[in-house]
Order: structure tokens, then C-alpha cells, then sequence
């Protein structure tokens, strides 16, 4: 997983585009946070945070709100962003809510295939 905010701007790596997030960041996101033992509270806030707005580009509501959820959990703050949570329950909720983001995003990466297969399949009868 890489932490896009380890260089100086300057010299940070492009970010994923569409295709670079769907095959390589979410997948080793679940992946690498499942293995560990600690998490990286400020990494997973800023994953959340570049997360939130990929899917909110892409109008996915649900991925876009479980990804804010993210966001705060990482910086240790509830789902709301207010108060303030400790370390043990901000890793239970991103453990959990990562199994909640991964099934939203399988979700709609189906639906999204679905829906760009039946465009693609009008234009080529056109």
C-alpha cells in the first residue's frame, strides 16, 4: 500500500486512475490491513479520504460514505467526525467497515460492468 503523503508533494507518485484503483489499491488495501496486527491510523485516513473522492467522482454514494467513515476512523474520531474514539474501537470499526467497503465496491463494480456492457452493446448495434 502506498502512503501518498510519505514525499514531498513534488515528488509524490501519480494516483491510481480508474483501472489502477479497482485492480491494485482496494484489492491490496483488504489485503495488507487484514495482515496486520497494527494499523496505520493516518494512512487509512488518507486512503479514506482519496478513496471518498474516487467513488465520489464515480457517484458511488454508499463506497463514498463508508470511505468518509474511513477517513474519521482513522484520525480516531466517530463516524460523524466529532468525538473523539480510542485506538481499540477505531481499529474494530475499520476492520469491520473494510468488509462493509469491500462488498460495496464488488457491488458496484457489477453493476457499473453491467450497465457499460449494455451501453457498449447499443452503440456497436448503432
Amino acid at each position: 500500500m502506498h502512503c501518498f503523503c510519505s514525499v514531498p508533494f513534488s515528488q509524490e507518485p501519480p494516483l491510481p486512475s480508474g483501472d489502477q484503483l479497482s485492480s491494485q489499491v482496494l484489492p491490496s488495501l483488504f489485503l495488507s490491513t487484514a495482515n496486520r496486527s497494527k494499523l496505520d491510523f493516518p494512512d487509512l485516513s488518507r486512503l479514506g479520504h482519496f478513496l471518498k473522492g474516487s467513488s465520489a467522482a464515480l457517484g458511488l454514494r454508499r463506497v463514498t460514505e463508508s470511505c468518509e467513515r474511513l477517513q474519521h476512523f482513522g484520525n480516531r474520531k466517530d463516524a460523524t467526525g466529532v468525538k473523539t474514539i480510542t485506538n481499540e474501537e477505531a481499529e474494530d470499526l475499520i476492520r469491520a467497515l473494510l468488509v462493509q467497503v469491500r462488498d460495496e465496491y464488488n457491488e458496484a463494480k457489477n453493476y457499473l460492468t453491467v450497465f457499460y456492457d449494455g451501453e457498449e452493446g447499443l452503440e456497436e448495434e448503432s
